[in-house]
């Protein structure tokens, strides 16, 4: 016996032309192929994917060419034509300045320049004096309000006096009326310690009418007199 590597009499490289992860292998070891045989092949989803785009790209490229061959509407010149307007304005604007820059100012524009900045300067010294007197204006009016704030709480607290006597005051009315009306059995339902305002009447009722709910006599106590408060 001896020992040694075997090598085929003949070879050859192949490759697949693209790159990718093999899906399927066709052959095996030992297997006689003709030629044509399909000995492996890749995963194309790759492939197609890059195809896809490839159609896509190739659709948008002949839209692009058939825009650029068709005559341009009015709208598109109307643009194109504004905006070389507005191009040239602004080229001639940039001129301007550019030119202006190396000029100096005349001595009619320092002056307007002058007179433009002591307005400025007036216009603040106003604003600030106007400042000031509204200050002062606050605080006299604060002056003011501290004696009219003092007069109110005296007001209330006459007012509240008032309102503890009033119930007195009415109830001494209504017995006053109670005494005018003339016949017997004559009913006031009075509670000495209700409240009322002076604005409220007082029905009075015979006993006699009381079936035909007729109204005697009525009186509204006249508001009180709160000058003296």
């Amino acid at each position: 016996t001896t020992s040694g590597t075997a090598t085929a009499r003949e070879s050859a490289e192949l490759n697949f032309g693209s790159s990718g992860v093999v899906e399927t292998v066709e052959v095996e070891l030992g297997d006689q192929v003709d030629e044509g045989d399909v000995l492996a092949t890749l995963d194309n989803r790759d492939a197609q994917n890059g195809l896809i785009i490839a159609q896509n790209n190739l659709l948008e490229a002949e839209l692009r060419l058939s825009q650029l061959l068709e005559a341009p509407s009015e709208a598109f010149l109307s643009d194109a034509e504004k905006a070389i307007s507005s191009a040239m304005s602004q080229l001639a604007s940039a001129k301007l300045n550019h030119e202006t820059a190396f000029d100096p100012p005349t001595a009619v524009e320092i002056a307007a320049a002058d007179a433009t900045v002591a307005q400025r300067q007036s216009d603040v010294i106003t604003a600030n004096r106007d400042v000031v007197a509204a200050d002062r204006d606050v605080t006299t009016a604060n002056r003011e309000v501290q004696p009219a704030y003092a007069d109110l709480r005296i007001i209330q607290g006459s007012l509240c006096s008032l309102m503890q006597i009033q119930p007195e005051t009415l109830i001494d009315d209504a017995e006053t009326l109670w005494r005018e009306v003339e016949g017997p059995n004559v009913s006031l339902k009075l509670d000495p310690n209700a409240f009322v305002h002076g604005s409220n009447s007082l029905k009075i009722e015979l006993p006699r009418y009381k079936e035909l709910k007729a109204v005697i006599a009525t009186k509204t106590f006249s508001a009180l007199d709160l000058s003296e408060f």
